[in-house]
């Protein structure tokens, strides 16, 4: 599972003009159901309202929040150092990787064994994330929270990022049955259920797909 690539929109939109971004109908992206996050004037390179440093010529966008260009990789307006450009992939919404590192919005960490290392869902946190947009010119859209959240693993253990401080070890789960309830929030192995890292007391004395059924409704 890895995000595609592409070219940033170029806008004709003058950024010292731009107030209130997400207020704004003209950066609304309706496949995403979510302004847009990155962008160009034909020039410069943006994340949202903020100006990056970056090649245009070379630079890519994987998805909403990781980029690179020829010399460096980003996650949102932030250059990533000790990012290995030549690696550097996004996984899904959530996680990146290259030849030495994971990547999460809350910065970099070594997977146990990062051959073995992939994404249990989409990463994106799917819970309490329709909301609706209004703009400056008085027009509303129904969109979506996009909100980077979710579980990885590799073959020794399983990791959460839930948007808040740094990618998180799911402790004394079992890498090896482990699966994302596909909310980003909730997650199983053979004998337990997570919500983010936190074992279920319940799921210790019934099955995991019976707690499930039970707890996790979207």
């Amino acid at each position: 599972m890895t995000s595609t690539p592409t070219s940033p929109p170029v806008l004709d939109i003058a950024f010292a003009t731009i107030s209130q971004f997400d207020q704004n109908p003209a950066f609304f992206d309706a496949a995403d159901q979510a302004p847009i996050t990155w962008w160009s004037d034909g020039q410069q390179i943006y994340w949202r309202d903020h100006e990056i440093s970056a090649d245009p010529a070379s630079f890519v966008c994987f998805n909403r929040s990781f980029a690179r260009d020829q010399r460096h990789c980003f996650v949102r307006n932030t250059r990533l150092t000790g990012a290995d450009v030549e690696t550097f992939k996004a996984l899904n919404a959530c996680y990146a990787l290259d030849r030495r590192y994971a990547w999460t919005l809350g910065g970099r960490f070594e997977p146990a064994d990062i051959q073995s290392f992939e994404v249990c869902d989409a990463g994106l946190n799917l819970r309490r994330n329709r909301t609706i947009y209004p703009f400056h010119d008085g027009s509303t859209q129904q969109g979506l929270r996009q909100i980077p959240s979710g579980y990885a693993r590799d073959a020794q253990q399983v990791y959460v990022y839930d948007f808040w401080g740094k990618t998180k070890l799911v402790k004394n789960a079992d890498a090896a049955s482990f699966v994302s309830n596909g909310d980003s929030i909730y997650g199983r192995d053979r004998t337990q259920v997570f919500y983010i890292q936190k074992p279920l007391k319940d799921s210790l004395h019934n099955s995991p797909t019976h707690v499930l059924a039970h707890t996790c409704r979207v």
